[in-house]
């Protein structure tokens, strides 16, 4: 094995190890009411994380790496919006149900299914975004890589609380 491919799988191991670290604490803020947004240093290192990873896995030179991260960014803060206000959305829905005071359920419930859409829209215009940067190898890969980051993370935090639990 050369040095090259040693390199990357200590690296691999390391960002791995940082990455359950780091997802430990927000899920153990989140359970206690709390969320990412709430966490900002840990929301930023999980970002540089993934940024790293799709660097590796989509092979990018510096001038590439550039360009895409600069149109990831953009449509990513869509994205973000979206879910920001979907979340809104859904507090307030909750607020009503809960209260019992405000009895337009329907309006807010479908105001709830709109923001998904929108978020479901915002996500699909963030990958299509990518493909005109990307060759086509690179842009299944990350399809792939977006698809499953998220169940990925969440499947390492459910290993480590299982572990804690084992302990």
């Amino acid at each position: 094995m050369n040095l090259t491919m040693k390199t990357l799988q200590i690296y691999n191991i390391k960002a791995i190890i940082l990455l359950v670290g780091l997802l430990v604490t927000p899920q153990l803020v989140h359970s206690q009411g709390f969320d990412l947004e709430d966490r900002p240093k840990a929301k930023e290192r999980i970002e540089q994380l993934k940024k790293i990873r799709l660097i590796d896995i989509l092979d990018l030179d510096e001038n590439s790496a550039e360009k895409f991260f600069a149109r990831y960014k953009q449509y990513q803060k869509k994205v973000e919006e979206s879910l920001s206000n979907l979340r809104e959305a859904v507090a307030d829905l909750e607020n009503s149900v809960r209260s019992k005071t405000n009895k337009d359920y329907t309006r807010k419930a479908d105001l709830v299914i709109d923001k998904q859409a929108e978020l479901a829209n915002a996500i699909s215009e963030k990958l299509r975004a990518m493909k005109s940067i990307l060759t086509e190898e690179q842009y299944a890969k990350f399809i792939v890589f977006e698809s499953n980051f998220a169940a990925q993370l969440q499947k390492m935090i459910m290993e480590r609380k299982q572990h804690k639990k084992n302990e």
